[in-house]
């Protein structure tokens, strides 16, 4: 990644660092997905967070077992109470 940044390369998505929001960038769907990852993709990158949510609807699995509407609702939760 450092010789990317040194020659003047960067992956951004609504003005956010990629690499910065996400362990795995094209990975971003997966659901081996982290928290923190899934956090960023909610509050940062809203399209995704949507994409995500077609994507459960259509292949009607759980997505991570329990589904994005808890993971949707923990992250609104948590920043309500902070």
């Amino acid at each position: 990644m450092q010789y990317c940044y040194e020659n003047g390369w960067s992956w951004q998505e609504n003005g956010y660092e990629l690499y910065v929001l996400l362990d795995r960038v094209s990975c971003w769907c997966c659901g081996n997905k982290n928290q923190k990852e899934l956090r960023n993709i909610y509050e940062k990158l809203p399209g995704y967070w949507d994409k995500l949510k077609w994507y459960e609807d259509t292949c009607q699995v759980p997505y991570k077992g329990k589904g994005i509407e808890y993971f949707e609702k923990k992250f609104r939760e948590e920043k309500e109470n902070k």
